[in-house]
């Protein structure tokens, strides 16, 4: 008789599931070892069709199918990912599966404005989360219709980091001595968010702020409710202090 020659392993690749905008999972189904046992199995990816082990998952050893979570990904990015199993003999590869992560959506902080002598900047904190994202401030009379905008300087932003963004606009463009507001607006391929609104008046005087010293510094915290840049007059403004230990 004649024994069997020992090959590579033929195995299939699993269909991408739980996919998001930075990782997703694949798998492998092993239908046979190649008569001999596997050592190492797993799935590999990356930005070319039929990717080699460079990035790869670990899951284990044997013949039974398994599920690799993937993760390190990008927004917004195609990729191609396989399953791979080591035996005795070599290394054999699954089909090639390309897929696409998709965008996450940005998030969008309004900070306070800031004031100068014949205009007020707008400032806001961006998260593009690695998306271009454009950003842009909406302001008006109306809180609930912001009917003017104005794009931050910094725009377009990308990255994963927290952007600081700002717009200056000059009171020849508002009504002096009116109550305005605006917000900060973040749009990507993920989507659009906005920022909280934040209230303000274009004008010199009129405007009061409240400065808070804790003695001894740092032993403590005062929680301004409202917590404003600045208060219109007759607006009552609770006070909470807070003591660090054995303060």
């Amino acid at each position: 008789f004649t024994t069997k020659s020992i090959t590579k392993a033929t195995l299939s690749t699993k269909s991408i599931s739980n996919l998001d905008h930075v990782s997703a999972n694949s798998g492998g189904d092993i239908t046979d070892d190649g008569g001999s046992a596997i050592i190492s199995k797993g799935v590999c990816w990356g930005t070319v069709e039929n990717p080699d082990l460079t990035n790869k998952t670990d899951d284990g050893t044997g013949n039974d199918g398994y599920t690799s979570y993937i993760s390190g990904l990008l927004p917004d990015k195609d990729y191609h990912v396989r399953a791979y199993a080591i035996n005795g003999v070599g290394t054999s590869f699954g089909n090639n599966i390309p897929f696409r992560t998709p965008c996450a959506k940005p998030l969008a902080v309004t900070n306070y404005e800031t004031f100068g002598q014949t205009s007020v900047t707008f400032n806001g904190t961006i998260s593009p989360v690695y998306s271009i994202t454009t950003v842009t401030f909406e302001y008006g009379t109306n809180a609930s219709v912001l009917d003017k905008t104005v794009t931050a300087a910094q725009s377009p932003v990308t990255g994963n980091t927290n952007v600081p963004v700002s717009a200056v606009v000059a009171f020849s463009e508002l009504s002096l001595d009116v109550v305005h507001y605006y917000r900060a607006k973040a749009v990507s391929c993920g989507g659009t968010h906005y920022g909280n609104i934040e209230p303000f008046i274009p004008s010199v005087t009129d405007q009061y702020t409240l400065t808070i010293t804790i003695v001894p510094e740092l032993k403590g915290s005062v929680v301004k409710l409202p917590d404003q840049s600045h208060y219109f007059a007759g607006t009552e403004v609770k006070l909470t202090a807070y003591g660090a230990n054995d303060y």
